[in-house]
């Protein structure tokens, strides 16, 4: 009896994590010109559960022709970012991300070269950008 318990203690438990989506989101900006990134964003899909996490833009920008492809395992969304300003003091915040098990990988490529990267986690789901 005992062990057909822990048997069924150990069963539950094994289902109940593989219930959460704990593979990384992608986000990534390449500048193409002054103030115009490339906009990337790749988030696990398939399975039982949705992520429900999404990048919120600084407001100084606009994401212009966002198109939507899904993949098998990811949901891929892709567009370009406009901010006339560039990205110098703004933030970039992943919407929902305090609620999952999940991380955001953020890349961003700038034309002179530097790249800026962070590990979004739930417990911290922003990422001020430092000046040019």
């Amino acid at each position: 009896m005992k062990y057909a318990l822990a048997a069924l203690v150990l069963a539950l438990a094994s289902a109940v994590a593989a219930a959460h989506e704990v593979r990384p989101a992608f986000l990534e900006l390449r500048e193409t010109g002054p103030g115009t990134y490339s906009f990337l964003w790749k988030k696990p899909s398939g399975g039982e559960i949705e992520l429900a996490i999404a990048p919120v833009i600084p407001s100084e920008c606009r994401l212009a022709t966002p198109g939507q492809q899904l993949t098998p395992g990811a949901l891929i969304v892709r567009g370009t970012l406009a901010c006339p300003d560039g990205l110098a003091g703004t933030t970039i915040v992943i919407d929902g991300l305090a609620t999952t098990v999940t991380d955001v990988i953020l890349r961003v490529q700038h034309a002179d070269g530097r790249v800026d990267s962070a590990l979004l986690k739930p417990a911290s789901p922003s990422f001020t950008f430092g000046a040019a």
